[in-house]
C-alpha cells in the first residue's frame, strides 16, 4: 500500500489486539448526563481522531447489555452512509471507563502507541483500504473479519511513535483552540446583530417590496454550483448560453424551497439563478448589505412561520413582498454595516487560519505516519 522504511513493522489490526464489538445503547437512551457512553454516530459527528471526554451519557438500564472500555482503546465504525466513511477510527484516552453502543468495533492496544494507529487509520491510503472492504449501497457495512485485515505500519521504536503523536497532538491542540476562538467570535457577532438590528421607536417601517425589486430566475438553470454554497445558483464563468435571466450587480438570493432560511449576499459580477430562487435587487432608501444582515437576523423565524406546508416547505412571493422591514437612517445603516462587516472579516481571518492549520496537520500526517519524514526518538 505504501513504501515504508526498513526499520518499520507491517502488521494487521488482528496482530495488535483482540477485536470485539459494542452493543446496545440506542439514540433514545442517550442523555445529557449520567454514565458516559458513545454511539457509532458520535464517532462521525462529535469526534475527530481522539477524545478523552464523552459528549453523551446514558443510565443503568441501557448499559446492562453494553460493553465498557478503558484508556488507549481504538473504536471503529461498523456502519456508514458511504464507503469512504466506513471504519472511521478514533482513540479514547480518558481516565474513566465509558460504555460503547452497537455498530462499533473495539480494539484495545498495549504494545504500540494507540494514538499513532488512530492517526494513521485516518490517512487516505488506509481510508481507501477500508472503503474497498465496505459492503452495501444506501447503508455501507464492514465485517469484523475485514477490520482485522486492515494494515498498520509503524516504527519499531516506541519512543519514535510517541514523538510523532506528540507533534500531531500540538497541531490538534492549536486547531481546537482556533475552533473555540471562532465559536466565541460567532457568538459575539450574534449578540451584536441582535442588539444593532433590533428595531428602535424612531425607525421607519416598510414592506420589503417598497425597498427592493423581487424576481425569480430561469427554470433552465440547473444546480451546478460546485462549492455547495448555494442551491440553484451559477456564476458567470458557467453561464455561457443562459442570457435572458442573467443577473449583474448587487443582489440578495433566497431559496424558495429546500434550504429554507438561507440567504446569500452577492456582489461579485454576473450570475444566473433558478426559478425557485428569489433575487432581491434595485435597493431604494437602503443599503443591500443592511437588508442582508437584517434578513439574516429576522428572516428564518418568519419564514418557518409562513412557509407553505407541502412535501417540501416553500416560500411564496407574497410572503416576501409583504414582509416588514424596519430602517434607521442611511448613516445608521452604514454604521451597522461597518460593525458587522468587521466582525465577519475577523471570523473569516480566523477561519482561514483554521484551514491552514488543518492543511498543515494533514501534510504532517502524510509524512510522519508513513516514514517519509523521520523524527529522532
Amino acid at each position: 500500500m505504501i513504501k515504508i522504511p526498513k526499520d518499520w513493522e507491517k502488521k494487521t489490526l488482528n496482530d495488535l489486539g483482540n477485536l470485539s464489538k459494542g452493543n446496545g445503547i440506542s439514540g433514545k437512551q442517550m442523555k445529557s448526563n449520567g454514565i458516559p457512553c458513545i454511539g457509532y454516530g458520535d464517532i462521525y459527528t462529535k469526534y475527530d481522531i481522539k477524545f478523552c471526554v464523552s459528549q453523551n451519557f446514558t443510565d443503568e438500564n441501557a448499559i446492562k447489555e453494553s460493553v465498557s472500555i478503558n484508556k488507549g482503546t481504538l473504536l471503529f465504525t461498523a456502519t456508514g452512509e458511504t464507503a469512504e466513511e466506513i471504519g472511521k477510527c478514533v482513540c479514547y484516552y480518558g481516565e474513566e471507563p465509558i460504555y460503547v453502543g452497537g455498530d462499533i468495533f473495539i480494539l484495545p492496544i498495549n504494545d504500540i502507541d494507540p494514538f499513532f494507529v488512530a492517526y494513521q487509520q485516518n490517512l487516505f491510503p488506509f481510508i481507501k483500504e477500508k472503503a474497498r472492504l465496505g459492503q452495501g449501497h444506501s447503508v455501507v457495512h464492514i465485517r469484523s473479519e475485514d477490520i482485522k485485515k486492515l494494515s498498520v505500519v509503524y516504527p519499531k521504536n516506541l519512543s519514535e511513535q510517541k514523538k510523532i503523536t506528540k507533534i500531531l497532538t500540538k497541531w490538534d491542540d492549536a486547531i481546537e483552540l482556533q475552533e473555540q476562538l471562532i465559536g466565541k467570535l460567532e457568538l459575539q457577532k450574534k449578540a451584536l446583530m441582535q442588539e444593532l438590528l433590533k428595531p428602535k421607536k424612531y425607525w421607519k417601517k416598510y414592506f420589503l417590496a417598497e425597498l427592493v425589486k423581487i424576481n425569480t430566475g430561469n427554470k433552465d438553470v440547473k444546480d451546478s454550483n460546485k462549492d455547495g454554497i448555494y442551491p440553484f445558483f451559477i456564476r458567470s464563468e458557467e453561464i455561457q448560453k443562459i442570457n435572458e435571466y442573467t443577473f449583474d450587480g448587487e443582489g440578495i438570493f433566497i431559496p424558495g424551497d429546500g434550504k429554507i432560511g438561507e440567504i446569500l449576499h452577492y456582489y461579485e459580477g454576473k450570475c444566473s439563478y433558478h426559478q425557485r430562487v428569489y433575487c432581491l435587487s434595485n435597493f431604494k432608501n437602503c443599503y443591500g448589505k443592511y437588508i442582508y444582515y437584517y434578513l439574516r437576523e429576522n428572516f428564518l423565524k418568519r419564514a418557518l412561520m409562513f412557509t407553505a406546508k407541502a412535501t417540501v416547505d416553500s416560500i411564496r412571493m407574497e410572503m416576501l413582498t409583504k414582509m416588514t422591514i424596519f430602517l434607521p437612517s442611511t448613516e445608521a445603516q452604514k454604521c451597522i454595516i461597518n460593525i458587522l462587516t468587521f466582525a465577519d472579516a475577523k471570523i473569516d481571518l480566523h477561519t482561514q487560519k483554521l484551514t491552514l492549520l488543518k492543511l498543515q496537520r494533514k501534510s504532517l500526517m502524510q509524512h510522519l505516519l508513513t516514514g517519509k519524514t523521520r523524527v529522532k526518538p
